[in-house]
């Protein structure tokens, strides 16, 4: 017995979000696309899928890209892509299903707002692109964007965290804790 559990695959922790390659759900009646403009090459393949599907389909772009066939409305910053997310969501019916494409800190932030404005886990996708992700500092309450790294410093209180392999969904980030027990407070700065 002991023998069997040794030779199983570690799998990774259930608390680690998953992405796949988005793709239409075909029982929706409107299909809505949010994505970075650094991810629209790598939505292109679902973009076209979109672009044959027979209900209404609506892009929504943080930045600007060339035209597509769709429907599109270009966001110059965050701010302004989630004031459109919660007017389309506000005059969506049910049947909508929500897509995300970006780095993981721009898909929670977006899957956030998308939630509080009442749509269900199950009626979004997400598509993760290589970028920034959101970690939740334990020391000082505090979630900051960092590049993907074992180790980053937090930009409130200056410790150094390790970052571990939990993730909230609820926070949308990975959970920070010190990296070095010895030095559990930031440097002092001279």
């Amino acid at each position: 017995m002991t023998q069997a559990l040794l030779q199983r695959p570690i799998e990774p922790l259930h608390s680690a979000p998953r992405y796949a390659e988005l793709a239409p759900f075909e029982a929706a009646h409107f299909h809505l696309l949010v994505v970075q403009h650094r991810a629209i090459e790598a939505a292109a393949n679902f973009i076209a899928e979109l672009e044959k599907q027979p209900r209404e389909a609506h892009v929504l772009c943080l930045g600007t890209v060339s035209p597509l066939a769709v429907k599109a409305t270009f966001c110059a910053n965050e701010a302004d892509l989630a004031d459109a997310l919660l007017r389309v969501l506000a005059a969506s019916t049910a049947g909508t299903r929500l897509y995300l494409a970006g780095d993981e800190a721009f898909i929670w932030r977006i899957q956030r707002a998308a939630r509080n404005a009442g749509l269900l886990r199950e009626q979004i996708a997400a598509m993760a692109i290589h970028g920034a992700r959101s970690v939740f500092c334990v020391h000082c309450m505090s979630t900051h964007d960092y590049e993907a790294g074992d180790e980053v410093t937090c930009s409130t209180c200056r410790v150094r965290l390790g970052v571990r392999g939990h993730f909230s969904e609820r926070l949308g980030a990975w959970l920070g804790v010190c990296a070095d027990a010895d030095q559990p407070y930031a440097e002092p700065t001279s």
